[in-house]
């Protein structure tokens, strides 16, 4: 009876101790993974003031910077990328704020590919394949105020959308605004999910399978380029983004990238970077002195008295002559009626004749 009593005893004992392994088990987790989670900030450029406008969660998955989020919430910096802009934040690991920039987006799939400049610690990505109903998870992000958020529970069904295209994970934890972006971990500590909607009122919380994700990963082809200027020093702009100073090597996607090249004093450098850049290519460009002598553009059209508006401001009728400075660019538009309207960005230095010649057509 004793004996019997004992063992009763020991048993109680070690299912205790394997529910308090379970619970320390996502602490450790949590511990691995928390620097990997960032807080993604859309800010809006007003007169050299940035402004909050939306924040949602995001995680690293690379050693090089590479992060993923939902599309939905860089949706404004990328609609409007001279108006908004990416500011990443990892609060869990220091107080550095990243500027980053958009690599990909897919819209079917409401995935953002993004990027900042440094060495992290990426998340381990698992396969979304694996996982059964009750499976437990954790939810980890930035919700509602911005304050780091973990919530465990569990996944109480698989969804589709209404066309069958898109499957999502049900989770039993409540998702809220903000948590958009951020990982699904499993009890492996693996992201097997991206928390992206839910519906209220109906205990609906979805998050988008890795596995899909993975194929948007894969889907993406990222070049590196090394820019170099001379001088050096220069201030690199891609997509609108300060990324660094020449020489810097870059990462960009196959799609077109608008690259700028500034320096005090220099002639500013804009090139459209296509498919034709090959990977691992040195991209060498020489800042020119600036030159801020005035210009007298005359402006012709075949027939006369097109209205013409320089960079939107009426000037007045064919022809018609403007004043620029140096070498900026200028964009000119000329309007007549039963014509098309012409629309065309000039600069002094395509210009040898400081004249612009337009035969209108017409409609």
């Amino acid at each position: 009876m004793y004996k019997k009593r004992l063992i009763q005893v020991l048993v109680c004992i070690f299912i205790i101790k394997l529910n308090i392994s379970a619970e320390t088990n996502w602490k450790k987790i949590l511990d691995n993974v928390s620097g990997s989670i960032v807080k993604i900030k859309v800010m809006k450029i007003s007169q050299g003031k940035d402004t909050e406008y939306a924040s949602g969660s995001g995680f690293i998955i690379s050693y090089d910077g590479t992060i993923i989020t939902n599309k939905h919430v860089i949706e404004k910096a990328y609609q409007y990328p001279a108006r908004y802009g990416i500011k990443i934040l990892q609060p869990n690991k220091n107080e550095e704020e990243y500027t980053a920039q958009i690599l990909a987006v897919s819209s079917e799939k409401d995935l953002a590919q993004l990027k900042i400049y440094g060495t992290f610690d990426p998340c381990v990505l698992g396969n979304s394949e694996n996982l059964q109903l009750m499976d437990n998870i954790m939810v980890v992000g930035y919700p509602l105020t911005g304050a780091f958020k973990v919530t465990q529970g569990t996944l109480q069904a698989f969804q589709e959308d209404e066309d069958n295209e898109q499957k999502y994970l049900d989770l039993s934890t409540q998702l809220a605004p903000g948590n958009s972006g951020g990982p699904v971990f499993d009890k492996n500590g693996n992201v097997v999910g991206i928390a992206t909607a839910t519906i209220i009122g109906y205990n609906f919380n979805l998050a988008i399978p890795i596995n899909d994700v993975k194929d948007f990963i894969d889907s993406v082809t990222l070049k590196s380029v090394t820019i170099q200027s001379t001088p050096e020093d220069a201030d690199i702009f891609i997509d609108n983004v300060l990324i660094g100073k020449t020489p810097f090597q870059a990462k960009i996607s196959n799609n077109n990238t608008e690259l700028k090249i500034l320096q005090e004093m220099k002639e500013p450098i804009e090139v459209l970077l296509d498919s034709s850049i090959k990977n691992n290519s040195t991209l060498k460009y020489q800042l020119e002195k600036l030159d801020r002598q005035e210009y007298q553009i005359v402006i012709h059209s075949t027939p006369a008295n097109g209205i013409v508006y320089v960079d939107g401001k009426k000037i007045g009728k064919t022809p018609c002559e403007i004043t620029v400075i140096g070498n900026q660019k200028f964009t000119v538009e000329i309007e007549k009626r039963r014509y098309e309207l012409h629309k065309k960005v000039y600069s002094k230095k395509n210009l040898p004749n400081n004249t612009i010649e337009v035969n209108l057509k017409k409609k």
